[in-house]
């Protein structure tokens, strides 16, 4: 079982995504991922919320990773987060 730092709940003004999460990725828009899928570009939506504790795991145990996140880069994968 993990326990995870209590985070905020509250939603900035820019952004309904995390800070933490919008520091891998970028905010999800439909005009945005039209234009990636129009380039045919890969792309990575992950679909989250705050409040969501797997989210949370998801995001620090995995998709939050250095690892993934140069085999992100290194295959020119934009990165989406919709919150």
């Amino acid at each position: 079982l993990f326990f995870l730092p209590v985070q905020s709940t509250e939603q900035d003004s820019k952004s309904c995504a995390s800070v933490k999460m919008l520091e891998h990725g970028e905010p999800f828009s439909m005009a945005r991922l039209n234009e990636l899928l129009g380039k045919q570009k890969p792309v990575l939506v992950n679909a989250t919320a705050a409040w969501c504790i797997t989210c949370q795991i998801n995001e620090r145990t995995t998709l939050g990773k250095d690892s993934v996140q140069a085999a992100f880069r290194d295959n020119d994968v934009t990165y989406l987060v919709a919150d």
